[in-house]
């Protein structure tokens, strides 16, 4: 049995990346975009993030 599941997919435990203001809304400390979040997520997943993937059904 393979893939990113078995054993975590890769993500330490008990890690935490930036910093919110008291309320949580607005970025404080180490801001992240959103484009390297998802890559980091597909990444762990095994999936190339730089693929393009072409949209619709029929083409």
């Amino acid at each position: 049995m393979g893939g990113p599941f078995r054993l975590g997919g890769g993500i330490r435990p008990g890690v935490s990346h930036g910093e919110t203001d008291p309320f949580g809304y607005n970025i404080a400390r180490d801001p992240v975009h959103l484009h390297d979040f998802q890559a980091t997520i597909l990444h762990l997943l095994g999936i190339d993030h730089d693929i393009n993937i072409k949209a619709g059904i029929f083409g």
